[in-house]
């Protein structure tokens, strides 16, 4: 399988994007809002196998402290074969090249991917003594839709 797949410097086209959310069962967004996310984005990487989609993922931040490790997915038919390792080593190797020092980089573990996580280097907040991430349970931005 390897020899078949082409990884790619670039974020997946949003039909693209789309699909994978979808083989995860992960809710989503408009075209034009995966448009918009996209030219926000510091770096992504897409894996095709046979040309057709498999993963991506994405780092989100302010390219220097801050980066955000973000809608790293693999279509279920293709994990546990190496591939989420391969999105998040990309991933992490744009990161050494354009951290500073002590920069943060962290992600949001989706249930029961934090074994892979760890077995990669991430370690849970609690485990580091701090605290808890946290999040609003739904984000309705009524500014957003003015513009």
């Amino acid at each position: 399988m390897r020899k078949n797949i082409i990884i790619k410097d670039k974020m997946p086209s949003s039909d693209e994007w789309i699909y994978l959310r979808n083989s995860v069962k992960w809710s989503n967004h408009s075209n034009e809002e995966y448009k918009l996310a996209k030219e926000k984005t510091l770096f992504g990487v897409t894996i095709y196998l046979n040309n057709k989609v498999i993963a991506m993922g994405r780092i989100v931040g302010d390219g220097l402290i801050c980066f955000y490790l973000q809608d790293v997915i693999v279509h279920p038919n293709w994990q546990k074969n190496g591939i989420g390792k391969i999105v998040v080593e990309r991933l992490l190797s744009y990161i050494y090249k354009n951290a500073a020092n002590n920069a943060t980089v962290a992600l949001l573990a989706a249930k029961g991917t934090e074994k892979f996580y760890t077995s990669i280097g991430f370690s849970t907040r609690s485990k580091l003594n701090k605290g808890e991430a946290m999040m609003l349970d739904s984000f309705i931005s009524p500014s957003y839709k003015e513009l």
